[in-house]
């Protein structure tokens, strides 16, 4: 030990502590340590082999119900008013979506997320059968691709009127209620109020029905009629008011509606809204000095057009900027947006050399400022027009019109299609027996939808008609009926 001192100086001494190793203990897996190791593998082979699939599958797409989300299958039957809404699984690169549509229709793309509308331009043509593919190719923004072509057929259905009815009643107490009818099929009655239903208006997808009904005390209040359950759902509780006149925004969630302070016919009237999903309601206004009748939305969702009798004006308000535009007129039952919300037809008082009379005018919103066009009868005929609607082309207008001189004229209102850019005249229903009133364009344009009443006749009932475009026939479809509305 000495000699090992000396040749290793430091190296070891007397006083070192000699350290003992920590003790290691080995244990046996069992049993569960196996199973579950081998649970762990098992689901990171999962995970792995999920991802792997997936980039092969590559990016999900469906279609959907535009409103609610619900999947569609790939054969479908749609109104014409409807819109497309393509839901993919994750977010796209837009510019390399592709879509086609078959016969070809130019429309709107718009994105949302990783949800795709298509909104046309015009309205799907009813009978019509369209093919919508989405080619492969399409990339998400995270470099994952449609990997094959998607289809769906979709065919176009014959739109649907609702209208009110009796209009003539047997007796005094029975109630008006709504009734739908398509094509040559029987009227179908859809409520049962026990007092009546004042007015209403389809949803922009025809999928339900707002209406105001009334009670036993004389007011009335907004309800929801859904078609595909037949059910309905109270909207307001206008407490010692009359809410009335629905309208429809274009989203299907909103609806206008005009409040009057009580029962009474002269009861001033303000505009209000309502989610027909929360059932949230409040004042359109923020102001409630301002008045306003009949409140409707422009076909976009970006303005909104009411009469305020205080101003003797239809105001039109952009939704976005709070902004009004005045139209000065005495005239407050009728106006009616273009398809594109750039223009407005309404009826204005005008000092003739035999009279004043209602006379067709056209705000122009395309520059900004509104641009005011009288729309005269281009050959000088001394004529009374009560209402206009756009024909869904932006270029017509059908119109309810008297024509006061000449071998045109008549007692009662005739319906005609005046050419926007030379104001020409074409008669569609000129009849000097029927008085004519309520008439609209079908979503496509190819009808003209209207109210004829032969006062001439003993006992005459208004009644429903359809003038056709294409076979320029005109059909009775309902007897009795008053209001009638297209149902897309």
């Amino acid at each position: 030990m000495k000699a090992l001192h000396r040749a290793a100086p430091g190296l070891y001494n007397d006083s070192m502590a000699i350290q003992t190793l920590p003790r290691v203990t080995l244990r046996i897996p069992d049993r569960f340590d196996l199973i579950m190791g081998s649970a762990v593998v098992a689901l990171l082979a999962l995970v792995f082999g999920v991802i792997a699939l997936g980039d092969r599958a590559g990016v999900v797409v469906t279609m959907v119900e535009a409103r609610t989300g619900q999947v569609l299958g790939t054969d479908l039957a749609i109104g014409s008013g409807d819109v497309l809404r393509l839901q993919f699984s994750e977010p796209m690169d837009a510019a390399s979506v592709q879509l086609a549509i078959n016969p070809a229709l130019p429309g709107t793309l718009r994105w949302s997320g990783a949800s795709l509308t298509f909104a046309p331009d015009a309205a799907f043509l009813a009978g019509t059968r369209y093919t919508v593919t989405l080619k492969s190719g399409a990339r998400s923004q995270t470099g994952r691709a449609v990997l094959q072509d998607h289809q769906w057929t979709m065919q176009v259905r014959q739109p649907r009127v609702i209208y009110l009815a009796p209009a003539i009643r047997a007796r005094k107490g029975d109630p008006s209620n709504l009734y739908m009818v398509n094509g040559g099929a029987a009227p179908i009655q859809l409520t049962s109020a026990s007092y009546g239903v004042e007015d209403f208006a389809p949803s922009p997808d025809g999928t339900r029905i707002a209406f105001s009904q009334y009670d036993a005390e004389g007011q009335t209040d907004l309800y929801l009629l859904d078609l595909a359950t037949k059910s309905t759902r109270r909207l307001t509780r206008c407490i010692g008011a009359t809410c009335r006149a629905p309208a429809w925004n274009p989203d299907g969630v909103r609806v206008l509606y005009e409040r009057a302070d009580s029962t009474r016919f002269d009861s001033d009237a303000r505009a209000w809204i309502v989610d027909v999903d929360t059932l949230a309601t409040q004042p359109f206004f923020s102001e409630q000095r301002w008045l306003a009748q009949e409140p409707i939305w422009s076909p976009d969702g970006s303005a909104v057009t009411l009469y305020d009798s205080e101003r003797s004006a239809v105001v039109i308000v952009d939704v976005a900027t709070g902004h009004q535009s005045l139209l000065q007129t005495l005239e407050n039952h009728s106006w009616q947006f273009s398809r594109d919300s750039k223009r407005l037809a309404y009826v204005q008082l005008q000092e003739r050399p035999f009279g004043v009379v209602r006379g067709l005018e056209v705000a122009d919103f395309r520059d900004g400022q509104p641009t005011i066009r009288p729309l005269p009868p281009p050959d000088g005929s001394q004529v009374d027009d009560w209402l206009a609607v756009f024909h869904p082309d932006g270029t017509r207008l059908a119109v309810m019109r008297r024509y006061l001189d000449g071998e045109r004229a008549t007692e009662k209102y005739q319906v005609y299609e005046i050419t926007l850019a030379t104001g020409e005249a074409v008669p569609i229903a000129v009849d000097p027996n029927y008085a004519h009133g309520k008439i609209s364009y079908s979503p496509d344009g190819m009808q003209l939808l209207m109210q004829r009443y032969p006062y001439l006749e003993p006992d005459a009932q208004p009644g429903i008609w359809v003038y056709d475009a294409r076979s320029r026939a005109l059909t009775q479809i309902a007897q009795n009926g008053y209001l009638p509305e297209w149902l897309p």
